[in-house]
């Protein structure tokens, strides 16, 4: 008897691509905010809090790539079987929490760093520039939790499919079971 439960898809390929999206996402957000945050402190000034805010963001980031990171290993290791079960589901559902809150500080600092930029209007001075920055580590940052997030619902929709397909084959047989 086959097994129904299992994932109708290999997905090395997937895996492998959204680790690497991640990485290249999170890995130009740090870069960013970390430079633009340090010049502003050669300078005297302290971290804005919307820097602080973003280095949220940006630090959920770098933990989901990491969480990806282990799937992928994991795969590598022990094949695609270990991605199955409640217990992965539950991770997958603990990793778009992950993805949910680092996306909602980085959009908060999104927003707080457009409307310094609008306040303050866009002026040629390295404090304009450097909130021009943070913004684009914000969009990537954004970008990177996405990825993530895209990634994990289509793995939580095909584990669960398949446990559905277990379900139906289960009420299938007992639809046809002689009644004694």
């Amino acid at each position: 008897m086959p097994d129904m439960a299992k994932l109708d898809i290999d997905i090395k390929k997937t895996l492998s691509w959204n680790f690497l999206a991640q990485l290249a996402l999170t890995g130009m957000s740090w870069a960013i905010a970390f430079t633009t945050s340090h010049a502003a402190m050669a300078q005297g000034a302290k971290v804005h809090p919307t820097t602080a805010l973003l280095m949220v963001g940006v630090l959920l980031s770098g933990y989901s790539t990491y969480l990806s990171y282990t799937y992928l290993i994991k795969v590598r290791g022990q094949g695609l079987d270990i991605l199955q079960g409640w217990t992965q589901l539950k991770a997958f559902n603990e990793h778009l929490l992950v993805n949910f809150v680092g996306a909602a500080a980085t959009v908060l600092a999104l927003q707080a760093e457009v409307g310094i930029m609008m306040v303050g209007g866009m002026t040629k001075s390295a404090g304009g520039l450097g909130l021009a920055a943070l913004a684009q580590a914000s969009t990537n940052t954004l970008l990177a939790h996405l990825v993530s997030v895209v990634f994990l619902t289509f793995m939580i929709r095909k584990i669960t499919a398949a446990y559905q397909r277990v379900l139906e084959w289960g009420e299938n047989i007992a639809k046809n079971m002689p009644r004694l």
